[in-house]
């Protein structure tokens, strides 16, 4: 086992192999419902909106969903009960894939050979940032084609320069922006990435473009972003060049358009009646726009809504998806049964379950189907980790200090997890290249023990 960084302090990690079958599904879409840019609507429940197309309704967490029996052999240990199905022994020497007895590649966690359906994750880099550390993202910020990491501490944005086998050199302290979350993306519609910054002690949103280097030049002025922001996406939403902006906060979410320049124009604030504490993006009604997901507490109570894109920036009225009280911790959307209709990732960190919410195409929702975590998952991201063009689904968990990844089988069944234990809790969690084996690897940070992680894909 590989393990690169400053300083070790803890591994666990497996390797794991799962072929999954991927059956085919119909594809639907109807209409939305839109609503033109509204004025400030500061204080309003979104639950007043109404659209005909919300067909979510609540779910027993008792009633689980019963994960496909999968077995994922990791690599530190290949060994197998029949003798006669060990795929460690089906390897050409010239480095090709070999066929199983049943057709399919031959599943070698280690080998150093992409094959779809494998779960491949054997080398953690442990990095310590020495600071209170906000969040972190894995990109290629000097366009020499290797992945980077770029990491928010106390008062700096940190870059650290990749080498394209999971070793990244030392810090590069640039911005000094105090900033508390961050999302990449290419604002300017230049190529290179870009970042949207949040200092939420400033309530304002910074915008720091890339100079293809790896550095960050940064945008003024800054850009008032509603009170207590914690929450920021970046995607386009006006099919204009480069990428648009929402930040969501203390009561509100704002959204920010760019037309290509790298100064994002205020679109519109939305009052939500109270503090959005998830925020993320899908495709819910079939018509190629951004549509947008947000979780909102008031007092003890948190619900969860999509509002439909009309592709120009602005959002239609706000779906409520009912959520039967529990307490939705993050949200993320995506095509996890391959109908070609957005679905719901979000996890709960009250009753430890990820729920996947399937979509109609219409903009509504089927009932929600849990799956079991580590305790505390309060990180999601949807992202084909195995190489077989499904979306599977990365945890990451707060108490339980853990990432477990569950393989997707096409169907959007959730199997077996891969738990990976990490050295603390996972304050933040994304998808990135860290190596170049071609597989997606997964950053996260730890924000009072000090820790930026990189879990690499070992096929």
């Amino acid at each position: 086992m590989r393990v690169h960084g400053f300083t070790l302090l803890g591994i666990l990690v497996g390797g794991g192999c799962f072929n999954p079958d991927a059956p085919e599904a119909s594809t639907s879409s109807a209409d939305e419902t839109t609503a033109g840019p509204s004025a400030t609507e500061s204080g309003s429940d979104p639950t007043t909106a109404s659209n005909t197309e919300t067909s979510a309704t609540s779910t027993d967490p008792s009633a689980t969903m019963t994960s496909p029996d999968t077995s994922l052999a990791t690599s530190a240990d290949t060994s197998t009960t029949d003798d006669t199905t060990d795929p460690t022994t089906d390897t050409d020497t010239d480095g090709a894939t070999d066929e199983s007895s049943t057709g399919g590649p031959v599943l070698d966690c280690g080998d150093g050979i992409e094959a779809p359906g494998e779960l491949c994750f054997d080398d953690v880099v442990l990095l310590e940032s020495n600071d209170v550390t906000y969040d972190g993202r894995l990109m290629d910020v000097d366009l020499d084609g290797d992945g980077d990491v770029v990491y928010l501490i106390g008062d700096q944005v940190v870059t650290r320069l990749g080498t394209g086998k999971g070793v990244f050199g030392p810090a590069l302290f640039g911005l000094t922006v105090f900033p508390t979350s961050v999302e990449a993306g290419d604002i300017d519609g230049d190529g290179t990435t870009d970042l949207a910054i949040i200092r939420s002690f400033e309530d304002s949103l910074e915008v720091a473009l890339g100079d293809g280097n790896g550095d960050f030049v940064l945008q003024m002025p800054s850009l008032a972003s509603g009170t207590s922001p914690t929450q920021v996406v970046v995607g386009d939403l006006d099919g204009n060049d480069g990428d648009d902006i929402i930040v969501g906060g203390g009561d509100t979410y704002n959204v920010f358009v760019s037309d290509g320049d790298g100064s994002p124009v205020p679109q519109f604030q939305v009052g939500v009646g109270g503090p959005i504490v998830a925020l993320g993006l899908g495709e819910f009604d079939g018509d190629g726009d951004a549509d947008m997901i947000f979780v909102r507490t008031l007092g003890a109570v948190s619900s969860m809504f999509v509002r439909l894109g009309d592709g120009d920036g602005t959002f239609g009225s706000a779906v409520p998806i009912d959520v039967d009280g529990d307490t939705p911790r993050a949200t993320v959307g995506g095509d996890l049964d391959g109908d070609g209709n957005g679905d719901i990732v979000h996890v709960d960190s009250d009753l430890d379950l990820v729920y996947v919410l399937f979509g109609n195409g219409a903009g509504g929702f089927d009932d929600p189907v849990g799956v079991a975590t580590d305790v505390e998952p309060q990180q999601v991201v949807v992202v084909d980790l195995t190489g077989d063009g499904h979306l599977d689904v990365a945890v990451g968990h707060g108490e339980g200090a853990s990432v477990w990844i569950y393989p997707n089988d096409g169907a959007g069944a959730l199997g077996e997890p891969l738990p990976i234990a990490l050295v603390g809790p996972v304050d933040s969690l994304a998808s990135g290249t860290g190596n170049s084996d071609g597989v997606p690897d997964l950053i996260t940070t730890d924000t009072n023990n000090e820790y930026v992680t990189v879990v690499l894909s070992t096929p």
